[in-house]
C-alpha cells in the first residue's frame, strides 16, 4: 500500500495521522551495564538511579555503547555465541514482554543506553 497524502493531517482514507501514529510518552531513559545474562528489569533496577520496570513500559529503545551484546525475547537464555547480535555501537528497538527480554555481553561489562516509552495508545497490558 502506497501513503498518498490527502489533505493536511490526514491519510488517503481521511483518517488522522494520529489515529494511525500514536505518540509514544518517554517513561525514563537510563544507562547501565551488563556482564551476564541479565532480565531488562534487572538492567534498569542496577542503573543509577534505578528505574523500575511498569507495566505501562511497552517499548524500548536500547543502544549499546561499548562491547557487543546478543538478547533473546522469548524469556531463553543468551550466550556469547547464542541470540540476537548487535555490535557496539548499534542498537535494537524492543516492544513486547519486557520481562522476558534478556541481554549479555559478549565480551567485558557492555555499557548500554536504554530509553522506555509507553504503547502510545493510552493503554498498557
Amino acid at each position: 500500500m502506497t501513503f498518498v497524502p490527502n489533505k493536511a493531517g490526514t491519510d488517503a482514507s481521511n483518517v488522522p495521522f494520529d489515529a494511525k501514529f500514536p505518540k509514544q510518552t518517554p517513561l525514563g531513559d537510563r544507562q547501565a551495564s551488563v556482564t551476564t545474562v541479565q532480565t531488562l528489569a534487572a538492567i534498569l533496577l542496577g542503573a543509577t538511579p534505578p528505574l523500575v520496570l511498569t507495566q505501562a513500559m511497552q517499548y524500548a529503545v536500547i543502544t549499546v555503547e561499548t562491547v557487543n551484546i546478543r538478547w533473546m525475547a522469548d524469556g531463553s537464555i543468551p550466550t556469547t555465541t547464542l541470540g540476537n547480535l548487535v555490535a557496539a555501537g548499534g542498537s535494537f528497538s524492543f516492544a513486547g514482554d519486557m520481562s522476558k527480554l534478556r541481554i549479555v555481553s559478549v565480551g567485558a561489562a557492555a555499557t548500554l543506553d536504554i530509553s522506555m516509552y509507553d504503547s502510545g495508545l493510552g493503554w498498557a497490558g
